[in-house]
């Protein structure tokens, strides 16, 4: 498999292991107040459960990638462990629009997915199955997910879909942890 592949596999599943321990913490703080508070049956709950869970994860993980993807190290924490780094198709830093657009491609199937899993859970608190519109909350993100998988593959881990829609391509770096300088 080529290397770039397995660098940004690596880099995706260290970020994906830094986010899910803060995602953790923030599901056990609210299972907890969920317990004292919430009723899953209300609709009420269930929108503010969608804009709780889109400002504490999904906002978060936004501006976590776009920040550090502006950044000098041109990537986030894994991207940089791995050496690797998000550019502009010239080899120059991202525009500031660049990074926005690949963030936002890669976040919203995320998003989606989260909107499915409150409203699955107000369905299965009435006792009802949910209906199609929320399965499809969860298999077109699915479907998104798979496309952007098989694209990057494609172009041998140089670029996916959605850095091909954004002007923006991934490259290795040398490691610049143990430098002289």
């Amino acid at each position: 498999m080529n290397h770039l592949i397995v660098r940004r596999l690596g880099a995706v599943a260290l970020d994906t292991i830094l986010i899910g321990c803060y995602a953790g913490l923030l599901h056990l703080t609210a299972f907890l107040i969920r317990q004292l508070s919430v009723d899953p049956a209300s609709t009420e709950s269930t929108i503010k459960g969608q804009v709780m869970w889109f400002l504490a994860i999904t906002l978060v993980v936004f501006l976590y990638f776009y920040l550090t993807e502006r950044s000098a190290w041109r990537g986030s924490f894994g991207k940089k462990i791995f050496s690797v780094q998000v550019l502009g198709p010239e080899q120059q830093t991202a525009s500031v629009q660049s990074v926005l657009c690949r963030n936002l491609f890669k976040l919203v199937p995320i998003e989606m997915a989260h909107v499915g899993m409150q409203w699955r859970e107000h369905f299965a608190a009435l006792a009802l199955a949910p209906p199609d519109w929320v399965q499809w909350l969860f298999w077109l993100p699915a479907g998104l997910m798979l496309v952007y998988l098989v694209s990057m593959l494609a172009t041998a881990g140089t670029g996916s879909l959605y850095d091909r829609l954004c002007g923006t391509r991934i490259s290795h770096r040398a490691p610049q942890w143990f430098s002289a300088n």
